[in-house]
């Protein structure tokens, strides 16, 4: 099937009356101009087949010939006809190609000739030859080698716990539209349709007490139609006695049963390795067990659970300043949360999280209290949790966080008003009147005075002036409008500052002729360290905190940090690259690197510049602008209009 960013690229050049450049189509498809590049060569090879050609421009853009507007438009007919309906068909492009043949081996039951999927593709031998590579690392991601034989053809080899967390990540991928697409993935039950199986479940867990989430639904759904896809292929999990009379002793047995007593074939399908199998899903996704804290023993590891739980609380306070250990209702769902990561660990489930770049975008300081928690884990189990995993114990730390801190604070405000004093006194009333508590009127004066309005530690000013400053100012009429209240309740309830304040002119860097990530971390901490702004094991911090989980944040930024706060102020170091690299394991490109640094004890700061700089880098075309930039001055006039 043509990926999202094709079918984009070709429907502005469809539609377009003038030359597309690549900066457009990049800033349009939030990827670099390079890889619009890359995809217009491959675009124009599916349409030089189907009457019509891409005619480039070098330093002018692109358009589209037709030549044949039957043939073209008989394929994009069919693209729009398949994109909405969801009908199987053979894929056209690299990426999608790969998938198919990824699936027809994981869910194959012998050698299959690669002439055969040649043929089945119509493409050449060495076009499957090239998409093979692609096929070959992702099945050596998850441990699987493929098995090559004269005459016989190729079949994959490895464990089966392996292959079935390679089919999970593989048909998750196509799962954005929900159970919908997996009828077009894998075989089901029967005559059973998704929903019916959806349902079922659904209808089980409740009456055994568990509530399911959106997404933890779907991965139960998911692995059961792996599971009868891989047992109709003739292969079974493999489990020893002992491991199965252990998960059976666990009360999401029950549950497993239930549900499976509920699906046809499934009693005779489903060994008791398989059974209990299941069962791990279910503890993956949710742990039924409150007993009490003083019985709370993780037989696979033989800890007790308060114990670990404790460990982690103490972890968190002394790093970032935040106590849970009082949290009653925190401290039972991390144990609960506990069980399931080390289940998940012992037989190698990852549990796919799709809100892990939300997660780490919206509550770094969450984030950042998960490490430290994955840090008192590996302790105790000698584990190394997923970055998913992290992810989800992240949920749990920032919904307790932002239960303790309600965003109805009281802000300190100052006004400056030219309406004079009765104007300033209805300002007052009014915004006494709207807001109540929740604001707290420091002072007021008919003209601005920078020095001292900030010796009243305001966290923003209300004016009917123009004022240029790098305090949080909202402009208002000097007769509140319904507008301007809307505006100061955005600050009351987020008050974020510019980013600006956290910049200086030393500490800019454009254009670096960078080659990786380390080369580029290794730069920052030379000039840091030639002004005396951070310790020596200054870099060690930055590299444990990406080791952790990558700090690419999407749109060609990254925002490294050290793990814990090394600095005695809070500040930002900025360096663009003159080209993108790769900047980890996922090979996420990265040409706009800000490394941010927050004053020992000032956690919250970590949240509020997180927030600052998020604002900026998650806007593609201030991005662009800001790669174009050579001097600090340029650089902060674009980020003035934040």
């Amino acid at each position: 099937m043509m990926e999202s960013r094709m079918q984009t690229i070709l429907r502005e050049l469809t539609t377009s009356t003038a030359v597309c450049t690549s900066e457009h189509l990049a800033q349009l498809c939030h990827v670099s101009s390079r890889t619009i590049r890359s995809d217009m060569k491959e675009l124009a090879e599916l349409v030089s087949s189907h009457g019509a050609e891409i005619s480039s421009t070098r330093g002018v853009g692109f358009t589209l010939v037709v030549h044949d507007p039957i043939a073209f438009g008989q394929m994009t007919t069919s693209q729009e006809t398949l994109d909405h309906d969801q009908v199987s068909h053979l894929p056209i492009f690299q990426q999608d190609r790969v998938h198919y043949v990824l699936k027809k081996l994981l869910l194959a039951t012998d050698y299959i000739k690669i002439e055969d999927i040649a043929d089945e593709l119509f493409i050449s031998r060495s076009t499957l030859q090239n998409d093979m590579r692609d096929v070959k690392a992702f099945l050596s991601l998850h441990g699987i080698l493929t098995d090559i034989r004269m005459k016989h053809g190729v079949r994959i080899r490895g464990n089966e716990f392996n292959i079935r967390v390679c089919l999970t990540d593989l048909v998750y991928e196509k799962m954005d539209a929900g159970l919908s697409e997996l009828s077009n993935e894998l075989p089901t039950f029967g005559s059973m349709r998704i929903e019916e199986i959806r349902d079922v479940i659904v209808k089980q867990a409740g009456t055994y007490g568990m509530s399911l989430s959106y997404l933890g639904l779907n991965h139960l759904v998911l692995q059961l139609l792996i599971a009868y896809s891989r047992i109709g292929a003739g292969h079974q999990i493999d489990m020893s006695d002992q491991e199965i009379t252990d998960i059976f002793c666990e009360q999401e047995y029950q549950l497993a049963k239930s549900i499976l007593a509920q699906l046809p074939e499934a009693a005779i399908l489903f060994s008791q390795a398989e059974m209990a199998f299941f069962t791990l899903h279910l503890i993956s996704i949710h742990s039924l067990s409150h007993s009490k804290e003083g019985n709370e023993q993780l037989s696979v590891l033989n800890v007790s659970l308060p114990v670990v739980s404790k460990a982690i609380a103490l972890e968190i306070k002394a790093n970032l300043g935040v106590d849970f250990s009082d949290d009653k209702e925190f401290m039972q769902n991390l144990r609960s949360h506990l069980k399931s990561s080390v289940y998940r660990y012992k037989y190698g489930i990852i549990l796919p999280n799709p809100l892990l770049k939300d997660i780490k975008t919206n509550y770094p300081m969450a984030f950042q209290a998960a490490i430290f928690a994955g840090k008192v884990i590996n302790d105790f189990f000698h584990v190394e949790l997923h970055e998913n995993d992290l992810g989800y114990l992240a949920l749990h730390i920032g919904a307790t966080i932002e239960k303790g801190n309600p965003s109805n604070k009281q802000k300190r405000v100052y006004i400056v008003s030219s309406a004079g004093s009765s104007g300033i006194r209805m300002m007052v009333n009014r915004l006494e009147s709207k807001f109540g508590s929740k604001v707290m009127i420091v002072g007021a004066t008919a003209f601005f005075n920078d020095e001292q309005i900030r010796e009243q530690d305001v966290d923003f000013v209300i004016s009917t002036l123009p004022i240029k400053s790098d305090l949080p100012v909202i402009q208002v009429k000097p007769i509140l409008s319904e507008t301007d209240l809307q505006a100061i309740q955005r600050m009351i309830s987020n008050r974020i500052k510019p980013v600006n304040r956290f910049l200086s002119p030393d500490l800019v860097f454009f254009g670096q002729h960078l080659q990786s990530r380390q080369e580029v971390l290794t730069f920052l901490d030379n000039q840091l360290q030639l002004r005396h702004l951070v310790p020596s094991d200054y870099l060690e911090k930055v590299n444990e905190r990406e080791l952790a989980s990558s700090t690419a944040f999407g749109n060609l930024v990254a925002l490294p940090h050290p793990i814990k706060a090394q600095t005695e102020s809070t500040f930002l170091t900025v360096v663009t690259l003159n080209k993108p690299i790769d900047w980890d394991k996922e090979k996420e490109k990265v040409q706009l690197v800000i490394l941010f640094n927050v004053e020992k004890n000032q956690n919250n700061d970590l949240q509020n510049l997180y927030k600052s700089i998020v604002r900026v880098v998650e806007d593609f075309s201030l991005v662009q602008q800001i790669l174009k930039c050579t001097s600090y001055a340029e650089l902060t006039s674009h980020l003035n209009v934040r």
